[in-house]
């Protein structure tokens, strides 16, 4: 009788840790965390190339006026560049918005193209400078979309460990007055496994911690299985 109640006991939890527990973040999940690293790399890299810009048609206009072709197709090159970077990442990430904005840069880019093909270098600067305007624009639409799905990611994830920490406690209390080493060992490097899960949730490895956080709910499952078979009759 005392076993049966055990058992009944084990399984209940068993449901319960399936049916309460948040999900580990899944594969689209992990996928954004990788997404959120390139926009914001892209987006430092676009922000250091608009400066860029800035500088060249600075000493473009105090250099003498024979360098200024050579500097407006310098700055068209590192325009070309941003685009070419940030280009992908806003068709791929961005909204309709940003994919309007990100054609509007390049139109302004073409007009540049023609404008120092004209002789134009002023105006090339001008067209130049309004490109990398609505590029930046652009990035910062998809960078602040990543940025809260981000934070949703991260408030998931905590969820998930503090639920798995409820279930190993639970599995914990089923431990005691037991000698079952299999389940032990699983409960153990269960434990292991959510504690870098949280180690690397506080440095926002997000993909990391989602696989650590899966790895400790996978064994606690297992822990909660063994001890339900425990009791089995042979």
């Amino acid at each position: 009788m005392k076993n049966a109640m055990k058992a009944m006991l084990v399984l209940a939890l068993f449901v319960f840790a399936f049916t309460q527990c948040d999900k580990t973040p899944s594969e689209p999940e992990a996928e954004q965390s990788v997404g959120q690293e390139e926009v914001l790399a892209v987006y430092a890299e676009a922000e250091v190339i608009g400066v860029e810009i800035d500088a060249i048609e600075d000493s473009a206009f105090t250099d003498s006026t024979e360098f200024l072709e050579r500097r407006a197709r310098r700055a068209l090159r590192r325009l070309t560049f941003m685009l070419n970077q940030v280009g992908p990442v806003v068709m791929w990430y961005g909204d309709e918005e940003a994919k309007a904005l990100i054609q509007l840069a390049r139109e302004a880019q073409h007009d540049a193209v023609e404008a120092i093909e004209a002789g134009d270098y002023e105006g090339a600067f001008e067209y130049i400078q309004e490109s990398a305007f609505y590029a930046m624009e652009a990035m910062k639409l998809v960078r602040e979309d990543i940025e809260e799905q981000k934070e949703q990611i991260i408030q998931r994830l905590q969820q998930g460990i503090e639920n798995t920490q409820g279930l190993l406690d639970d599995v914990r209390a089923a431990l005691e007055g037991e000698e079952n080493e299999k389940a032990e060992r699983l409960y153990n490097r269960a434990t292991s496994h959510l504690g870098l899960a949280q180690e690397a949730l506080e440095i926002e490895r997000l993909r990391r911690a989602g696989y650590h956080l899966r790895m400790a709910n996978r064994l606690a499952h297992m822990a909660l299985h063994v001890l339900d078979h425990s009791d089995a009759p042979l």
